[in-house]
């Protein structure tokens, strides 16, 4: 999917920096009136029946109010906390998953280069200004038991966004709905709460077949 969305910027504008931190991710953000935290991981600004993103509207950043923001997994927090035998955030807490996040000068702006779990992804992004620093990243996410003992995750399109202090960050991705289809198929999920979530996580641009089968996540990472 074509990132560049979420980092377009006037790199005249750009003040380079260099800085370093380990992070570990804390949580999923809420939704508050259209407004939450996550990354625009298909380049557009989709509005509710909008075909651009599936049917399903973006929201705003709180942060730094850029519209576009695609995070179905925070819109379904709240059903995602009554499937699983533990708040979302608590598990992801225990997961103990971290982010070695490095910014570099580029002749762009910034390279920011992330390592979680393993796995290294980086690419090229730009600063605001007040600071906030996104880039889009060239790498994948595999991991295993993230939410439940599922399948694992295989997360692309990933995109961080991460404040000049290094006090707090977003990490943002896609992913298809296998590990959903394992986690929703317990005896004592009702039907209709089944259907209405696999139905309903698709928000992301259709793929080349015209087929809406990628939902995008959002995930709240600390400094340790």
């Amino acid at each position: 999917m074509d990132a560049g969305g979420d980092v377009a910027s006037d790199a005249s504008s750009c003040v380079p920096f260099t800085a370093k931190a380990t992070f570990r991710i804390v949580g999923v953000p809420d939704v508050v009136d259209g407004r939450v935290e996550g990354a625009d991981l298909d380049g557009f600004v989709t509005l509710a029946e909008g075909a651009d993103g599936c049917g399903m509207a973006d929201g705003v950043d709180p942060v730094d109010g850029r519209a576009g923001i695609d995070n179905r997994l925070a819109a379904f927090k709240p059903n995602i906390d009554d499937l699983l035998d533990e708040p979302i955030s608590d598990l992801l807490r225990a997961r103990d998953i971290q982010l070695h996040v490095r910014i570099e000068p580029s002749d762009a702006c910034v390279r920011v280069t992330v390592d979680i779990d393993g796995s290294v992804a980086s690419g090229e992004g730009v600063v605001d200004a007040a600071g906030h620093v996104r880039a889009a990243l060239d790498g994948r996410w595999q991991t295993t038991g993230l939410l439940a003992d599922t399948e694992a995750w295989d997360i692309g399109d990933l995109s961080i966004r991460v404040d000049r202090e290094m006090t707090r960050a977003m990490l943002a991705g896609s992913q298809d709905a296998s590990p959903w289809i394992t986690i929703t198929d317990g005896e004592d999920v009702p039907a209709e709460v089944r259907d209405s979530i696999l139905e309903s996580i698709h928000d992301l641009a259709p793929n080349e077949a015209g087929l809406c089968q990628a939902m995008s996540l959002g995930f709240i990472a600390e400094p340790l």
